[in-house]
């Protein structure tokens, strides 16, 4: 990957990412970011949903596509062997 000219990584560290983002949103130069995981987490693609565990709560990325007019529903996240016997029946030999 090609590294920055050492004159524009000075300059781009003297900034933000938000102040960044916005003046070259605003100059429609195109850019791409690398994001550190809290910014990736908090990345719009990366919704997230809540759903229940036998532990509690857990807030995990929601499944993709979501179609519009269409309600979803997440059920809660099983116990560990909640299923084991459903699967070996399922697999078993007849």
């Amino acid at each position: 990957m090609p590294k920055p000219t050492p004159k524009v990584a000075a300059n781009f560290a003297k900034h933000d990412v938000a102040e960044l983002t916005k003046k070259l949103e605003a100059n429609d130069i195109a850019f791409a970011r690398l994001n550190d995981s809290a910014l990736l987490s908090k990345h719009p693609h990366l919704r997230r949903i809540s759903v229940e565990a036998p532990s509690g709560p857990v807030s995990m990325p929601a499944p993709a596509p979501q179609r519009a007019g269409e309600a979803r529903s997440y059920g809660a996240v099983p116990a560990l062997g909640a299923h084991s016997d459903i699967i070996r029946k399922e697999f078993s030999s007849k």
